[in-house]
């Protein structure tokens, strides 16, 4: 997410994508292709992120993706415990 335009939601497996679509609201659904990691990095460079720039992540990152992101940003902030926190309020 940035804080203008649409947001994109990239999914893993191209057999996913009608779940996702059927599951997601306020953001355009999209095949992340054979590199999902790359495809996001390059919408966030196309968005005007720079290698200075921070990037949040929630959910399972393995260790190839997290390595490529730290490659392309300058800080990559785990949010995962932050989200679990908001997500147990009733």
């Amino acid at each position: 997410m940035t804080p203008w335009g649409t947001p994109n939601l990239y999914v893993q497996f191209h057999n996913h994508v009608p779940q996702a679509v059927a599951g997601a609201t306020g953001c355009a659904v999209k095949w992340g292709g054979e590199d999902t990691i790359g495809t996001a990095i390059a919408d966030f460079q196309s968005r005007g992120a720079t290698a200075n720039d921070r990037i949040g992540v929630i959910g399972r990152l393995g260790l190839s993706a997290a390595q490529k992101l730290r490659t392309a940003f300058a800080d990559v902030v785990d949010l995962n415990h932050a989200f679990t926190r908001i997500r147990l309020v009733k």
